[in-house]
């Protein structure tokens, strides 16, 4: 059992307790590890972002989720 300082017993215990739609946790790692690649340097990109964040939101919200910022 890894130690509880470490960063992947963090996140086991994170996501023990929660719903995911990942069939398993190499796929969640890759996941991750793709996301942590992604670079929002310029004010465009950072725009870019947060749009996507906010049109995700909407749609859940228009699917009678409880989608609150």
């Amino acid at each position: 059992m890894p130690s509880p300082d470490t960063i992947e017993y963090k996140i086991g215990e994170i996501f023990s307790e929660i719903g995911s739609r990942f069939q398993s946790g190499y796929t969640l790692r890759d996941a991750l590890e793709y996301v942590d690649q992604l670079r929002f340097r310029s004010q465009k990109e950072k725009h870019e972002l947060s749009d996507l964040y906010e049109v995700k939101i909407r749609n859940m919200g228009n699917a009678g989720r409880n989608g609150g910022e």
